[in-house]
């Protein structure tokens, strides 16, 4: 997730420096602990945008593809003691929850609070993805919510101030793929990719 490029004014910094002290709680066995890292990893990136040495907003984009999503079920299930067949319950709903659309859970913190608002109407910012020659819009977008404790269970990067959205397009990712997440407004632009296309997913920004 290193820095790749720079946008006009527009610096980017690795969001890893960044992070409140609080720790989220972690899976006590640390092989699986491990795994889920290195799937969070391959399937997130991240962006800081600038405005000169001025932070204006921090953002993670999570891409939901089924070998995380699953690994994120059972994580959970994991963490609150879930028997198997509840885990395996959990994911079956979860998929089919997924089936047909593509999901990326965003975490954001911006300078002013009222430019954290994906999910009103009157946003300042625009999100769209980009699969081949297609460009496609949100067909929903949740507010999760302020950064949880259970939250960062499964995001570490939120931190204490972020907020945690939902975002659904109407399309479904058949591997091998590579797409682009665009978020963009006065503020800035964060260009998210993620592809499939070089083996194990890889997720990195410009």
């Amino acid at each position: 997730m290193a820095c790749m490029a720079w946008l006009g004014g527009l610096g980017c910094v690795s969001l890893r420096m960044t992070r409140e002290a609080e720790m989220p709680v972690g899976d006590s066995n640390p092989l699986a602990e491990a795994a889920y890292g290195l799937l969070l990893e391959q399937h997130t990136a991240e962006k800081t945008l600038l405005d000169g040495l001025d932070t204006r907003a921090m953002v993670a984009a999570t891409l939901e593809q089924p070998a995380f999503a699953q690994a994120r079920i059972q994580r959970i299930g994991h963490l609150r003691a879930w028997p198997e067949n509840k885990i395996e319950t959990e994911w079956e709903n979860e998929a089919r929850r997924l089936e047909g659309v593509t999901e990326f859970f965003i975490g954001m913190q911006s300078a002013s609070p009222k430019h954290n608002d994906l999910d009103m109407r009157s946003s300042i910012w625009q999100l769209s993805l980009q699969v081949g020659n297609e460009v496609y819009f949100p067909n929903s977008i949740r507010r999760v919510g302020r950064s949880t404790m259970d939250m960062r269970g499964l995001y570490p990067y939120m931190g204490l101030s972020w907020v945690g959205y939902r975002v659904q397009f109407p399309i479904a990712l058949t591997p091998p793929f590579r797409v682009g997440l665009v978020l963009s407004s006065v503020l800035g632009k964060a260009e998210f990719f993620y592809s499939t296309l070089e083996g194990p997913m890889r997720a990195s920004h410009y």
